[in-house]
């Protein structure tokens, strides 16, 4: 009766008037949302509901073992992964969640070509979409974020670590942060958990970094400028939409909030809510979908929303930089002591450039930041005290970060 009752509520979605605003689709409680091909999919207690292209729910996929928090979708396979890390499972589907096998455990995550999962607490990568696994040294995470070779992963206990080659090493990010991760363009976004100087007050503010971690700042959400309690993040790649928690202070509030602008600034959209804890955001098809916890012996929903409701569709958060916009290129590679740096702009940036070894450290920053015009520049690189090895060259400008991997030699 109840999978019968959220066709019938998806159905009359999909049939209502458009209204501009929050339109609820059922009482489900979700923990995760996530989108493969043309489906899209609901994580409920130990099940996996999926919302079909025609608009009803299908029965959805039992689960043993743990609630999904994480899906990632590779080509023509799709993974969901349930945590904590030490004892989760991971699932595999080929058929777009019409059934699905066990390959490894834990929570899941892709950069868009290779899979990351766990094993014995451990990271395991797959560069072949899931037929076989890596088991890495490195910590497992609640999730991973990153397109190219550089991603994120959260770890449980050992807070952000990075990898900028396609996840085959690894490195901490020197940060106190743990949390929710998301990137949107260049852009790292964190659903800060840990409150330093009181670690008993659920403080969840949204952290950003605009240099792969190097440097991070407190996006301010709330209309009385102080950090607002943060319970989940979503974007389309334009917006940034923060799920609010309720902290039984008005001043904090809760619901939806909305940024264009990569979080400086912020409004609520609310219209048609019934506030409370924002569980889990999700984006598909145009649209973002929520689900809100009314606090305990309270019915939980689902609200979705167009996302062109919400914001003005010709407005765009990230400004999107053409990949032949900026080039950066170390030579000779392989380098003995001495390199010249030569890198492009389309524009004037503000330019950092800096060399990172094969652990995440910076052993150099040629230019530490410094406001340059449009054009081609060369500079030279003195690795004479650096010790033999794999090194990146990383330039940031902000709004976009190049890589370009060489290699000392003696």
């Amino acid at each position: 009766m109840k999978r019968t009752l959220i066709s019938i509520i998806l159905i009359a979605f999909a049939a209502a008037p458009c209204i501009a605003q929050w339109k609820f689709y059922s009482n489900i409680e979700v923990f995760a949302y996530g989108a493969h091909d043309t489906s899209f999919f609901f994580s409920e207690q130990g099940h996996v509901d999926r919302l079909n292209p025609n608009g009803e729910a299908d029965a959805g996929i039992d689960f043993g073992h743990g609630n999904i928090t994480t899906f990632a979708s590779v080509g023509t396979n799709f993974f969901c992964g349930s945590g904590p890390p030490d004892m989760g499972d991971g699932y595999l589907s080929t058929n777009d969640g019409a059934s699905w096998s066990d390959p490894i455990g834990g929570p899941v995550g892709t950069n868009g070509t290779y899979v990351f999962a766990q094993y014995a607490s451990r990271i395991a990568r797959s560069r072949d979409t899931g037929r076989t696994w890596e088991h890495l040294s490195y910590p497992a995470g609640n999730s991973y974020a990153g397109t190219g070779a550089c991603i994120y992963t959260n770890t449980p206990n050992n807070g952000i670590w990075r990898s900028l080659d396609s996840g085959f090493t690894w490195a901490q990010i020197a940060t106190p942060f743990n949390g929710s991760i998301m990137t949107m363009g260049t852009l790292l976004f964190v659903e800060n958990l840990l409150n330093l100087s009181n670690p008993n007050l659920n403080n969840r503010t949204i952290i950003f970094s605009w240099d792969s971690g190097m440097h991070w700042d407190t996006l301010r959400v709330d209309s009385a400028g102080m950090p607002e309690f943060v319970s989940s993040l979503a974007t389309d790649g334009k917006n940034l939409f923060a799920g609010g928690v309720n902290a039984n202070d008005d001043r904090f509030g809760n619901g939806v909030y909305l940024s264009t602008d990569t979080g400086k600034t912020w409004r609520a959209e609310n219209e048609g809510l019934q506030l409370g804890f924002v569980t889990a955001m999700g984006v598909w098809d145009s649209a973002l979908w929520i689900n809100i916890d009314h606090g305990a012996g309270n019915i939980p929903a689902g609200y979705v929303r167009t996302i062109r409701e919400m914001t003005d569709s010709t407005k765009s958060a990230v400004k999107q930089t053409p990949e032949t916009a900026t080039t950066l290129s170390v030579y000779p590679n392989p380098m003995n002591s001495f390199a010249t740096i030569t890198y492009s702009l389309a524009s004037e940036s503000r330019v950092s450039i800096t060399v990172i070894d094969a652990l995440g450290r910076t052993v150099a920053m040629p230019i530490p930041g410094a406001s340059q015009g449009a054009g081609t520049y060369s500079i030279g690189f003195d690795g004479s005290m650096v010790p033999s090895g794999m090194y990146w060259c990383r330039l940031s400008t902000g709004s976009e970060e190049k890589f370009s991997k060489f290699i000392i030699e003696r």
